[in-house]
């Protein structure tokens, strides 16, 4: 399958790029749980409403708003929205007191499925609006930063259970992310993947799995983040109790 194989190469790049780094620097590992509510609903024929919320525990909480757009026939859509986040601090000991404000768009490219096989490509872009820190508080100031996302997907259908009303499948995601921008920020690169299990009903799907995220804070010094990920999304069409025409998925919503 052609875009298997566009998948695996990609893959293998970005490895060898993240491990050629990582065995320059020093390490650090950390525990993390990842939870998220994500939801896609259809208000029109090419239009979707986009709502997700996403924990981590003592890192960050974000609610994300936004309009998709589905061309009729073709095999990406794009999305405009607006994040709000709380984020913890240095010396806050875990608590979410610093504010960011988040413009951003995103394209999703789909590969064309083959057989039980789908894949995808998205690209998307931050605008990153942070509040200041000082040496042991908040500043009233804001500076800014942009951070460019490039992300594939593979995911693989095993079909109705025979357990239950409901589909099978399992995704590998990837995603690699890049800040540029004046103001100051501390992590120049990351790099994610996550591994994970569907159980897909009539409305919602449920995913679970687990994630691995290497972040590049300086030349000498990296973070892994590691732990389980649980997920809902909701994927509605309010219209007459019609299922949805456009089909989202969870690895579209990642954060």
């Amino acid at each position: 399958m052609r875009s298997s194989r566009i998948f695996i190469n990609t893959l293998i790049l970005i490895y060898s790029t993240v491990l050629r780094l990582s065995a320059q620097q020093e390490i650090n590992y950390d525990f993390e749980t990842w939870w998220g509510v994500m939801s896609s609903v259809q208000v029109s024929e090419t239009w979707a409403l986009w709502n997700d919320v996403h924990f981590v525990n003592d890192l960050f909480f974000i609610y994300r708003g936004g309009l998709t757009y589905h061309p009729k026939g073709g095999n990406f859509n794009t999305t405009f929205g607006y994040g709000h986040l709380r984020l913890t601090t240095p010396w806050s000991e875990g608590d979410l007191i610093r504010s960011e404000h988040r413009p951003w768009m995103q394209t999703v490219y789909r590969l064309p499925s083959r057989d039980r096989w789908s894949g995808s490509f998205r690209f998307r872009f931050d605008s990153r609006f942070i509040r200041d820190l000082g040496l042991e508080d908040l500043k009233e100031s804001y500076s800014v930063n942009y951070r460019f996302r490039f992300s594939n997907a593979i995911r693989y259908n095993w079909g109705q259970s025979s357990l239950g009303n409901f589909t099978f499948s399992t995704a590998f995601l990837n995603e690699s992310l890049f800040n540029r921008g004046p103001g100051p920020n501390g992590v120049r690169h990351e790099h994610r993947t996550h591994l994970l299990a569907q159980w897909g009903f009539s409305d919602f799907t449920i995913a679970t799995g687990y994630v691995m995220r290497y972040i590049n804070t300086s030349p000498e010094r990296a973070n892994i983040n590691h732990g389980p990920v649980f997920w809902l999304f909701i994927n509605l069409n309010p219209q007459k109790g019609r299922k949805p025409d456009v089909l989202e998925y969870p690895s579209e919503h990642i954060h």
